[in-house]
């Protein structure tokens, strides 16, 4: 799938060119195959059986990566970068993409091109197959450039994955191998969002499409169930991701090639694992995880958050990426010669990515903790099934009759079919612990319903948009035996002014 996705960077130096055709086909002996044709049928490539396709003479063969017997295919091979630089062990010694057990079939050398992203990676080709060194091109790293490219668009991925305004992104990414972040830490996302409160910080998850296919979306999502309850971004396998290193105020991530992309688009970047098994000695990832930030599992996570983000952007080791913006360029050149055709004369040149489109989760209970000093409330939301505080949850959406049974604030979002006093009597008579029954509306409006009968109308003036803060905060004040009619509230970096009136019941009808 990662070949698929790293094919869809460069494919775009054909566009507007009827003079060339694509098709695509899969190597035998690929174990996530299944994958790769699905995210084919998704772009509506044209598949070929492998038979066909190394039966058949092509101009031109495009490959992402150096396994396969790519020396059956009738044309040109052109092997382009499966990741960032050139780090991963093979089982059998050599590194991944430059080995000349991957490079060469029976004395002579397969590529008539071996892409690389960096000068510095030339003398590693030299090392590891000194025959094919005069094969190389350096071009720069096609997938690189998209995020570069992708840099003036942060504030709308940030607005996709939901980060409220003032808040901190953090994304996690894990590579496939047995010693990857997501086989070690299986817990770590969980972790996070148990200790970094949900209106100051978002966390969003990133999995290389290997791990997607070996276990297939069903599994990881019955794993991961609680966090993504919780506010867990899960980031699909075949975009998204990229997008979310835009949007990140802090990565962490493992010896995959997504932490040298994070730090090479200046995001502070805490490594949890560092794959020593299978990295290659002085290879990109292994000269990063020699300087980077490593992120301490047996202390608490929220401050080394914090220290990364105000310690800067990780050091990216030299000669890893070319300056960017020049890659299709310049493989546009190459596939043409290649092609023995004259280049198209619109420019070539790499696109931002999009905007992810995949609902991200919100959460229907919080543990919320709160503290009040004169008439400021601060509060902390944490997933439900943490300690202290008080339990607050969706009255509509909440799918644990538990969690509804001992909250002691009910919300919905929207006003109810039927009138809202009656929506809120009911709502406190089905459940007893409940103290107030809320309806937050869009425009960081609350109406607040208590048991006595009494309702209010809480309105927000500043950054704190989410109205279901209100009746937490109305809590906790009457809780230390005040009603003022005007409170700040602070929730995560989030400030605000809530002006409470009585509510008459006018305001409904604005639905």
């Amino acid at each position: 799938m990662t070949s698929v996705g790293r094919l869809l960077d460069v494919l775009p130096i054909f566009a507007d060119d009827p003079r060339v055709t694509v098709s695509l086909t899969i190597a035998p002996g690929s174990v996530h195959a299944a994958g790769t044709r699905e995210l084919a049928d998704v772009h509506g490539m044209r598949l070929l059986p492998w038979e066909k396709a190394v039966d058949e003479p092509f101009k031109l063969a495009l490959s992402a990566s150096a396994n396969g017997a790519l020396h059956r295919l009738r044309a040109p091979v052109v092997v382009l970068p499966h990741g960032a630089g050139f780090s991963k062990l093979l089982p059998g010694g050599g590194i991944s993409g430059l080995a000349a057990s991957q490079l060469m079939h029976h004395g002579r050398v397969i590529p008539a091109a071996i892409v690389l992203p960096h000068h510095g990676q030339l003398s590693r080709l030299r090392e590891e197959c000194p025959q094919a060194a005069e094969r190389a091109v350096v071009a720069g790293d096609p997938c690189f450039d998209r995020i570069m490219a992708s840099s003036h668009r942060r504030g709308e991925y940030r607005q996709a994955f939901g980060v409220p305004e003032g808040a901190r992104m953090v994304v996690l990414s894990s590579t496939w191998e047995n010693d990857s972040l997501f086989e070690r830490q299986p817990d770590l996302a969980g972790r996070l969002l148990d200790e970094l409160p949900y209106d100051g910080y978002r966390v969003a998850m990133i999995m290389h499409p290997n791990v997607w296919a070996r276990y297939q979306r069903f599994q990881i999502r019955q794993w991961l169930r609680r966090a993504e309850r919780a506010g867990l971004i899960l980031i699909p396998p075949a975009e998204g991701w990229r997008a979310a290193i835009t949007a990140a105020d802090v990565f962490i991530g493992d010896y995959g090639s997504c932490a040298l992309y994070a730090a090479g688009a200046g995001v502070p970047v805490l490594l949890a694992e560092s794959g020593s098994g299978h990295v290659a000695p002085g290879s990109p990832a292994d000269q990063f995880a020699g300087t980077a930030r490593h992120l301490n599992p047996e202390t608490g996570l929220r401050a080394q958050i914090d220290e990364a983000i105000s310690a800067g952007p990780a050091s990216l080791p030299a000669g890893v990426f070319a300056p960017p913006g020049r890659s299709l360029s310049v493989l546009r050149s190459l596939c043409y010669r290649l092609l023995q055709l004259p280049e198209p004369l619109h420019p070539a040149e790499s696109r931002s990515v999009p905007v992810p489109e995949h609902a991200c989760p919100e959460p229907t209970a919080f543990r919320v903790h709160s503290s009040v000093e004169g008439t400021l409330v601060r509060l902390d939301r944490y997933p439900p099934d943490t300690a202290g505080g008080h339990l607050a949850a969706d009255a509509d959406r909440e799918p644990l009759p538990r969690y509804l049974a001992s909250a002691s604030v009910l919300w919905r979002t929207g006003w109810p079919a039927q009138p809202p006093h009656q929506w809120a009597a009911q709502t406190l008579a089905t459940w007893p612990a409940a103290r107030i029954a809320a309806i937050a509306l869009p425009d960081s409006r609350c109406v607040l319903f208590e048991r006595d009968g009494s309702a209010w109308l809480s309105t927000a003036a500043g950054a704190v948009a989410d109205a279901t803060c209100h009746p937490s905060a109305w809590l906790a004040l009457w809780r230390n035996g005040q009603r003022p009619a005007t409170t700040a509230l602070h929730a995560g970096e989030a400030e605000a002014v809530l002006t409470i009136t009585p509510w008459t019941g006018a305001a409904s009808s604005a639905k």
